[in-house]
C-alpha cells in the first residue's frame, strides 16, 4: 500500500455498477458471443476456497456442482 501511495495510485473497492452494461452483454450473447472464452476456470463451490487462494484470470464458482 505504501508503494501505491507513493506512486499516487488510487484504489477503489466495492461492487461494480454493472446494470448499465447488462443489455450490451445480452446483445453480444444473442449475436453469438460465447462467454466461456473469457472464463479461465470453473470450480465447484466445495473447491472455491482453494481456487480463491490462487485465482486465475476469470474464476467462476458453480454452486450447482
Amino acid at each position: 500500500m505504501l508503494s501505491m501511495y507513493s506512486r499516487c495510485c488510487t484504489l477503489h473497492t466495492g461492487r461494480a455498477h454493472v446494470r448499465p452494461a447488462i443489455p450490451v452483454i445480452l446483445d453480444l450473447v444473442a449475436d453469438g458471443f460465447d462467454p466461456a472464452v473469457a472464463t479461465s476456470a470453473v470450480v465447484a463451490r466445495a473447491d472455491a476456497v482453494e481456487a480463491l487462494a490462487h485465482p486465475p484470470m476469470k474464476l467462476v464458482i458453480d454452486c450447482t456442482m
